[in-house]
């Protein structure tokens, strides 16, 4: 419905400027390039403001990595000290890996529903402000060519795009090898678990730092694509607005340049194109109440 809408005052903007005498048409083009600038002007300082939103939800999400790499950190180092037998390090290295996986599951959920909620907040700011001024483009050359004006509702230019980040057991970074060296079977079994403990924590710890890294490198690359479509949409939606209003004042500009008696007969068409699109509205709209 607003699809046909939008045509049918498309079509109508087209009829105007052929009949409009040129001299007016030309003012009226001359008006809309002024008013035109003005939208370019405008959407770059909205591109300022989103690339400005942009940077702060990187640094939001760099904050919220370090607060997980601290939390994974300590709650990983009370399980090593809670390995009280230190039988082997394969044994210890089964059950700090056990409760990796839940620690990394936890964060990683933390964040990225950090990160949609936040974005997606901030984000719908910035989304109408782009879809307002796509609106005035329309409004204005509706106003100054005295026809009836359509906007259509903008899709939902953003969306954060969660690339899985756990894919089964390889979720967890690996501890690696932790192996008992040649020195530690020669201390006595104290200062030997004492030596397995350290070096348990170090693993522990060197996997922390990998698994948020990586988390984070993974969130980041979904944040930049998810701004990127959304700059790259909401420009192309002004100016393709700008764009379809200059085609059909320029196309009108050189047919009445031309003047020759097609004119007439490209008028007709066009007035026809609109029956045919209002009917198909009215149609639109009995089915639509009759909940078709």
């Amino acid at each position: 419905m607003d699809i046909v809408e939008a045509l049918v005052a498309d079509a109508a903007l087209t009829e105007r400027a052929l009949t409009l005498p040129l001299a007016e048409l030309d003012a009226k083009v001359t008006v809309f390039e002024k008013a035109a600038s003005d939208f370019a002007q405008e959407r770059d300082s909205l591109h300022d403001l989103l690339s400005g939103e942009w940077r702060r939800a990187l640094d939001k999400l760099g904050a919220l990595c370090q607060a997980a790499e601290s939390r994974a950190r300590s709650q990983l180092d009370r399980a090593v000290s809670d390995v009280t037998t230190f039988s082997g390090p394969e044994s210890d290295q089964a059950v700090i890996q056990s409760v990796m996986s839940v620690v990394f599951d936890k964060e990683f959920e933390t964040i990225a529903n950090a990160v949609d909620n936040d974005l997606t907040a901030a984000v719908a700011v910035h989304q109408q402000r782009y879809y307002a001024l796509a609106s005035r483009v329309r409004e204005t050359a509706a106003a100054l060519m005295d026809v009836p004006v359509s906007t259509i509702a903008p899709d939902d230019w953003f969306q954060i795009v969660r690339e899985p980040y756990w894919v089964s057991q390889a979720r967890v970074e690996s501890l690696g090898s932790i192996t008992i060296d040649g020195l530690a079977h020669l201390l006595p079994a104290r200062l030997r678990r004492k030596r397995q403990k350290r070096k348990l924590i170090e693993a522990v710890r060197a996997a922390v730092t990998r698994n948020i890294s990586d988390l984070h490198w993974t969130m980041q690359q979904n944040i930049d694509d998810s701004f990127r479509r959304l700059l790259f949409s909401s420009r192309d939606a002004i100016d393709a607005s700008v764009a379809a209003t200059r085609d059909v004042l320029v196309m009108a500009q050189d047919r009445r340049c031309s003047d020759d008696v097609s004119l007439h007969d490209e008028i007709e068409r066009v007035r026809a194109s609109i029956g045919r699109l209002k009917i198909l509205r009215d149609q639109l709209g009995l089915h639509l109440q009759r909940g078709w």
